[in-house]
């Protein structure tokens, strides 16, 4: 029994020392000038941390495979906070969460039904029925979804005869998000809401809603709001990705 209880002491003080040790170095705090720099993975990903409190993380260009035009090569931007001794927490930039469009209204085709057009730039990265459309009405439980980007609606079916404005709402899918693994795992949004009670005046029934700035940078763009970049001596990490200092 005393061979077991000596036993038993030995493994409990092993426990207790790997705890005290991880939580040195978890309290560990990190002189936020040594972390600014630039970072790099085994995939040729870059992690910038600027001293303004920004970041941007750079993806390689591979002419051969890449659609995207050499321009375009930021994953992600936004600012960092300090968030404890051994990690920054990230946020986007401003202008991740607003799409801007404009609409324009005419009268053409069936009198019986209101037509709504997606204008997307012309992008090498937006194949064909790379998107799906869905068109919501204020007041109805039913939704419309279409993979063309031009949707007709049934006046009678949606709206009332009185009505000053055609309340709709516009969200986008994209069927292929290319910064999304196997697994499931995403690194960019699937969904972007346009708008969702926009007014449009009956006195048209043909809109044209552009989306001028819906390019593939935009798209692909990676949500980092409220993640952690983790901090250990001369390398971070965010999400699955170690970045080695490079400057």
């Amino acid at each position: 029994m005393k061979k077991i209880n000596n036993h038993l002491l030995l493994i409990l003080s092993i426990v207790f020392m790997s705890l005290e040790g991880n939580a040195q170095t978890m309290n560990k705090t990190y002189n936020i000038k040594d972390v600014i720099g630039r970072y790099q993975s085994k995939d040729g990903l870059q992690f910038v941390i600027k001293n303004d409190s920004s970041f941007y993380i750079l993806k390689r260009h591979n002419k051969a495979f890449d659609a995207v035009s050499p321009s375009c090569d930021t994953m992600a931007k936004g600012t960092w906070h300090p968030f404890s001794g051994f990690a920054l927490k990230l946020s986007n930039d401003k202008s991740f969460g607003s799409i801007l469009s404009n609409v324009s209204q005419e009268t053409k085709g069936s009198k019986d039904s209101i037509y709504i057009k997606i204008d997307l730039p012309k992008d090498d990265a937006f194949a064909s029925g790379r998107f799906k459309y869905q068109i919501t009405v204020a007041g109805k439980i039913d939704f419309l979804e279409s993979i063309s980007a031009t949707i007709a609606l049934e006046k009678k079916k949606l709206f009332e005869s009185g009505d000053l404005y055609y309340n709709l709402g516009l969200t986008i899918q994209d069927l292929s998000p290319l910064n999304c693994k196997l697994n499931g795992k995403c690194y960019q949004r699937i969904y972007f809401n346009v708008f969702e009670d926009y007014k449009l005046n009956t006195t048209s029934n043909y809109f044209t809603i552009k989306l001028p700035q819906f390019n593939d940078c935009f798209v692909e763009r990676a949500d980092v709001d409220n993640q952690l970049l983790v901090i250990d001596k001369n390398k971070v990490h965010w999400q699955d990705v170690d970045f080695l200092k490079v400057k």
